[in-house]
């Protein structure tokens, strides 16, 4: 996955299984995991779970290549995954689809938004 000026990612996805794995994207980091000085910081970021989302950082490094962060979506959601395992947090086992477009900090689809 390209468009990040500062970070590459690879996509994973297990056809059989329908599993998506994904590293660093989106983090859903449980907080009772995190020392207590993080969890400010992990809610600040967005990357708390339940609700993780792409971490802030990662966000703002793709700005002006949302479009490309667009199609990665899609080409995800296109592969109907059930599951998606995560690098750094909780795993998303119920509504996959939804998660992936909240976790993208509700990215708008390819032609409908900037």
């Amino acid at each position: 996955m390209h468009g990040s000026r500062a970070h590459t990612e690879v996509v994973f996805f297990h056809k059989r299984s329908k599993v998506l794995v994904l590293t660093d994207l989106i983090e859903n980091m449980p907080a009772k995991t995190l020392p207590l000085w993080v969890r400010p910081l992990a809610w600040a970021a967005g990357i708390l779970a339940p609700n993780g989302k792409m971490p802030i950082d990662i966000w703002f490094s793709f700005a002006g290549n949302r479009d490309k962060l667009r199609k990665a979506l899609a080409r995800m959601l296109e592969w109907k995954p059930e599951t998606v395992v995560l690098a750094h947090g909780d795993i998303l086992r119920e509504n996959a689809p939804q998660r992936l477009r909240e976790g993208f900090r509700n990215l708008a689809p390819c032609g409908h938004g900037h």
